[in-house]
This record gives C-alpha cells, sequence and structure tokens, in this order.
C-alpha cells in the first residue's frame, strides 16, 4: 500500500482509538464498481470507517459503525496495483454489507 493509502487506514484507526483497541483484520470494505481510465483504476466502495476497533477484554466497538462511500484510485507499479489516493465519495452504501472479521 502506497503512503497515502497506509495514511488513510492510519486516520480511521485513530479515529477509534480510545481504549487502545485490537483491529481485527485489515479494512473492513466491500468493492462494489471496479472502472479504468488511462491506465489507472478506480475502485468505489462501501468502508467500514468508524467503529471497528475493539477493546480487546471485552471485545466491544469503541464507537457506532459507520459505513462511508469511498473511492480509491489505484496505479501498477513493478506489477502491482498500488492505492494512489482515497476518499469520501457522494453515493449510498445502504443496501452494500460490509464485514469485518468476528470479534
Amino acid at each position: 500500500m502506497s503512503a497515502q493509502g497506509q495514511s488513510l487506514a492510519a486516520e480511521f484507526v485513530s479515529n477509534d482509538i480510545k481504549l487502545k483497541e485490537s483491529y481485527p483484520g485489515p479494512l473492513p470494505l466491500t468493492p462494489v464498481k471496479v472502472h479504468s481510465h488511462k491506465g489507472k483504476l478506480w475502485v468505489d466502495t462501501c468502508v467500514w470507517a468508524h467503529g471497528w476497533g475493539v477493546d480487546p477484554k471485552t471485545r466491544v466497538p469503541a464507537e457506532q459503525k459507520t459505513i462511508l462511500p469511498m473511492y480509491f484510485q489505484l496505479s501498477k507499479v513493478d506489477g502491482e496495483w498500488k492505492v494512489d489516493t482515497a476518499g469520501e465519495m457522494k453515493a449510498s452504501c445502504s443496501k452494500v454489507r460490509v464485514e469485518g472479521r468476528p470479534w
């Protein structure tokens, strides 16, 4: 993951850090559309942005679950797709199921 992608994940984690949570798995997201243009990929997703960090003792989430519509722009670098940019988008995730790892 590029520095941009790493900083995005860090932002989500920092929003949840209140109880020294553990984060069960990678950032939960569900891709809903992939399109390409000029050698880049755009992946529209629904991301479990807040509330996936849990207190390791109680296994209770620190915040209420929040799902956000987001895009990820990727470029191929040395044969691998890397995240260039990411951000929120105007869309609805109300009918999209986003699952994280079980607590």
